[in-house]
């Protein structure tokens, strides 16, 4: 006969591994009050994550009313459209200073440098820190203080290993001088960074990811080695020669993944990738595109079709046509971004080609679909 054991009724070791996989705001919701016991559970637990981003209000303040600062790891705080004002609000109950465990911290969106200034100031105390975001920041919410506090926690915090930034904070953060440990680097908003490679890597020796954006013309031929540099993800928004990217890729020995989006039909050669791409390499994703009415099919599905991209690396592409006959996309497969947009082409004859075998599955990674047929439309229209 079996038994039926009661929620409150585990042992606070199992509630705790259960506790690891749902998320704060709705352990507190749904189990706080339920008994003494768990209480003193949720009381004791010690690795909260704290999200609120699209938070209720009413949630917002229950959860910090029952919070203890040291049992949370993990805070994010959101002055998007549906949670205004919360740093404000945050701060009228609490100090960062009172989160002695933190060890990652994402403010999404601060509205003015004063709220921003105040948690960049108390950060400084968090020795524990390894991950810190700011996403979609404007302009109007930074001053020189932002800067000053930023750049020295950057410098300081030799514990920190992840650096998220965006907006406003792109660029003129490394016009001051800091020198930081930091291993994984994003960026965010690519188009509007114009910090070269060579600048990051010399403020960020130890970099183990970078995910940046390529918008003016560099040298990069004192570049030093990046031995350490593993992973790379880069938009390219210039007319890059290929000497130039062959010359980047040499110092980049150690690389096992990248992901290059560019536009221009120089990227449209198997051989000058299989010449110029690390030998240690494991994955290869790009999306390239180029208006162009001089591409031998032929040609080019035959460059991607070695030895080395089928047999040995297991990589396979698509040519596509898209809107027009003269525009091209090529990519690899699967595709690699989580959206695809799709237009076809008003030239029947030219559709796509691929190199992957009929039973490999080309688009897992794509959970939204955009189809635009209104080229198809208006030329319709037109013939009739």
């Amino acid at each position: 006969m079996s038994t039926i054991i009661s929620f409150d009724k585990l042992p606070i070791e199992l509630i705790y591994k259960i506790l690891n996989y749902l998320k704060t705001d709705d352990i507190f919701i749904s189990l706080y009050n339920v008994s003494k016991y768990i209480n003193d559970v949720l009381n004791t637990y010690d690795r909260y994550q704290l999200n609120f981003q699209s938070i209720s209000m009413s949630h917002f303040y229950f959860i910090l009313h029952h919070i203890n600062p040291k049992q949370v790891i993990s805070l994010t705080l959101s002055n998007m459209d549906d949670t205004p004002n919360q740093f404000k609000l945050f701060h009228s109950l609490f100090s960062i200073q009172q989160f002695t465990r933190l060890q990652s911290l994402q403010l999404i969106q601060p509205s003015n440098s004063i709220d921003l200034n105040r948690i960049l100031t108390e950060l400084h105390t968090i020795e524990s820190l390894l991950s810190f975001s700011i996403l979609h920041c404007s302009p109007l919410s930074v001053n020189q203080q932002t800067f000053h506090l930023l750049s020295s926690i950057i410098h300081t915090h030799t514990s920190l290993r992840q650096l998220y930034l965006s907006g406003a904070l792109l660029n003129t953060i490394f016009k001051y001088n800091f020198i930081s440990t930091i291993n994984h680097f994003y960026f965010n908003n690519n188009l509007f960074n114009t910090t070269s490679l060579p600048t990051i890597f010399s403020r960020m020796p130890n970099l183990k990811s970078l995910e940046t954006a390529i918008t003016c013309n560099s040298t990069y031929l004192n570049l030093p080695y990046l031995i350490h540099l593993t992973r790379l993800n880069m938009t390219i928004f210039v007319s890059m020669k290929n000497s130039d990217l062959e010359i980047l890729l040499d110092r980049m020995p150690s690389l096992i993944f990248m992901k290059i989006i560019a536009n221009g039909n120089q990227w449209f050669n198997g051989h000058f990738w299989e010449r110029c791409l690390p030998s240690n390499l494991i994955k290869f994703q790009f999306n390239f595109s180029t208006q162009s009415l001089y591409i031998n099919e032929q040609i080019l599905l035959q460059s991607f079709q070695t030895s080395f991209w089928l047999t040995k690396k297991h990589w396979y592409i698509m040519l596509d046509y898209q809107m027009n006959p003269s525009m091209i996309h090529l990519y690899s497969l699967p595709y690699c971004d989580t959206e695809f947009y799709y237009r076809p082409s008003i030239d029947i004859t030219h559709t796509f080609y691929s190199t992957v075998p009929i039973d490999k599955s080309s688009m897992n990674n794509v959970k939204k679909l955009t189809i635009d047929l209104s080229g198809l439309v208006i030329d319709s229209d037109q013939q009739v």
